[in-house]
């Protein structure tokens, strides 16, 4: 039977694995959903080499 200490300290650990790989997770979405918005909205390349031309 493990130690109550060792435990405790490897059921942290694991829920902050947990929550590292929904917070990586959540980020490469919504970088992903960025990159999309985005190329949307500036299809053409001028605009990526320059932003002050916008308009």
């Amino acid at each position: 039977m493990p130690r109550p200490k060792s435990a405790a300290c490897n059921t942290l650990l694991l829920i902050l694995f947990i929550l590292c790989f929904f917070y990586v997770y959540s980020l490469n979405i919504t970088f992903f959903q960025f990159t999309i918005t985005f190329k949307c909205l500036a299809p053409s390349s001028d605009f990526i080499v320059d932003p002050e031309g916008m308009g």
